[in-house]
């Protein structure tokens, strides 16, 4: 009984410290280098780089040609986007658009965020996964 009690306590410590302190850590700018959206992988084209950045309660980044940006909240390990706004440049390169189209579809379906080596962005059948660039 004594160790079921322990591995509880554990577990929800574990769990409050998902507070403030995991919205601190995911604050800073990243790179996604895999991704996949509904079964299909996500090009990863070094010349067009996908990127987010967290700063407090706004999210803006890089979709491979466009810029975007917007709100999201967090609330230990799930996460909401708000409205993302994006600019709306056509890119020429092969593979580019096709590339943010579904990075785009993907990260408006995440429900959750995880920190290990990186930051993973899950939601149904959407995985991205990002490293940190500082």
């Amino acid at each position: 009984m004594r160790r079921i009690i322990a591995i509880a306590a554990l577990v929800l410590a574990g769990t409050a410290c998902l507070g403030s302190d995991f919205a601190d850590s995911v604050e800073g700018s990243w790179q996604l280098v895999s991704g996949t959206v509904d079964g299909t992988e996500i090009p990863i084209l070094e010349a067009h780089p996908v990127t987010i950045v967290f700063d407090e309660d706004q999210a803006s980044g890089i979709s491979a040609c466009n810029s975007y940006s917007g709100s999201y909240t967090l609330d230990g390990s799930s996460i909401e986007f708000g409205n993302l706004v994006m600019t709306e440049m056509a890119c020429l390169d092969p593979g580019v658009m096709e590339a943010e189209e579904a990075y785009s579809a993907g990260l408006l379906a995440v429900e959750t965020v995880t920190l290990d080596d990186g930051l993973t962005l899950r939601g149904p059948d959407v995985e991205l996964v990002f490293e940190s660039t500082g």
